[in-house]
This record gives structure tokens, sequence and C-alpha cells, in this order.
């Protein structure tokens, strides 16, 4: 291969060569993506927020430890996953925890994200 032509190459992290209109293609891919990842986080994040306050009353001790006490929570776990909530039990539990150990501390009420929740939802996100 030509010196010339290798600059118009990049190899990535997949092993394949890629060109100039590729590596465009592959550039707009990445940030739909991340564009795609930050509406599920901010959802994810407004939803566990939503049921902490809606359905525990805003009592983050209910929403980590008396959650199986709680007629609707139970009712909404029944319900994952199948016809009539098409959502999985783990966005609820990640949501759930996201919002009350977020809400537990003054210092993080507001706070976008901990370090742990973003690494639980990033698991979420890439289960297959």
């Amino acid at each position: 291969m030509s010196t010339r032509g290798a600059g118009a190459l990049l190899i990535g992290l997949g092993g394949q060569t890629l060109n100039h209109a590729e590596k465009k293609l592959l550039a707009e891919a990445l940030r739909r993506a991340e564009e795609t990842r930050d509406v599920m986080e901010d959802a994810l994040v407004g939803f566990g927020r939503w049921v902490l306050v809606a359905v525990f009353s805003d009592d983050a001790g209910a929403a980590l430890d008396e959650r199986a006490d709680n007629p609707v929570w139970r009712e909404l776990l029944a319900r994952a996953g199948g016809p009539t909530l098409r959502l999985n039990r783990l966005p609820f539990h990640v949501s759930v925890h996201i919002a009350a150990r977020t809400s537990a501390s003054p210092t993080r009420r507001g706070a976008r994200w901990s370090p742990g929740a973003r690494s639980c939802c990033s698991r979420w996100a890439t289960r297959s």
C-alpha cells in the first residue's frame, strides 16, 4: 500500500479498514448512538424519580428496602415484560435505585448520575 493511500485509511476497533466515506458514516453513527444513550438515561432517571415520588411517596428507604410491601410496585413488576407493560423488570429496579440513591443525600439531590448508577445503567443498556 502506498503512503498516500495509507493516510486515507483507518483501522477501526473491529479490525476493519475504513475509507473516508466510511469514517464519516461511522462518526455520524457514533454521534447518534451517544444521543440515543443520553435520551435513554434521561428517560430512565425521570421515570425512576416519578416512581419514587408517586409510588413510594418520596421515601428512598421504602423504595430500596420495602418495595415488596408496595402493592403498586408488585403489580408493575407482575406486568413487566408482558403484553400490558412491554418493559422488563430491570429498568424498574435500575430507575428506582438511581432515584432513591440520588435523593437520599441532600448534597446529591438533583445530581444527574452517581458513578454506580451510570455503571448500572451502562450494563443494562449493553445487555443483549
